[in-house]
């Protein structure tokens, strides 16, 4: 545990590992150079997200905020997540009203998350967040997944190089 916080610290998962490539290369068969000994260190890099949007997101999430809302907000509306019993249902159907987006606030002031302000990037990752947890209680669990990784840079850049 203590490496991992460590390289949070250094700044590893934003700029990579800086430490230079030693060891015998070897060819991948798709052609990529990747040396032995020393441990692994991948040949493409995704560094975390580091805006205040994501910053926030955690804050909020952090808080129970999200899953307060989230409950509050399936509990309000079971007829119409009963409806949205598949998943392009539910990722074109669900759009938040003002209204929802007035309770998420005084959810977060309640848990004492400070200062925000909800930006259409933060309304985007609720939503994402908001649609993933209520297709996993409605559809499945790895509908969650389907849902949330939509938005994710590792998994989209995974993606991205496995075509």
């Amino acid at each position: 545990m203590h490496e991992v916080v460590e390289r949070y610290t250094d700044g590893e998962v934003v700029k990579g590992d800086t430490n230079t490539q030693k060891g015998k290369p070897f060819k991948t068969p798709k052609g990529n150079t990747v040396y032995g000994g020393g441990g692994i260190t991948p040949d493409v890099f995704i560094g975390i997200d580091t805006s205040e949007t994501k910053k926030l997101f955690y804050s909020l999430n952090k808080s129970e905020s999200l899953e307060k809302f989230i409950l509050k907000y399936c509990l309000n509306n079971k007829q119409k997540i009963v409806s949205l019993n598949n998943l392009n249902n539910l990722t074109t159907s669900l759009v938040l009203s003002e209204e929802n987006w007035r309770e998420f606030q005084q959810i977060a002031i309640k848990d004492s998350v400070k200062n925000f302000t909800l930006t259409d990037d933060l309304k985007q990752m609720i939503t994402q967040n908001l649609k993933a947890n209520i297709a996993k209680q409605v559809i499945s669990n790895q509908a969650y997944y389907q849902v949330y990784n939509v938005t994710d840079t590792v998994i989209n850049k995974a993606l991205q190089i496995l075509k």
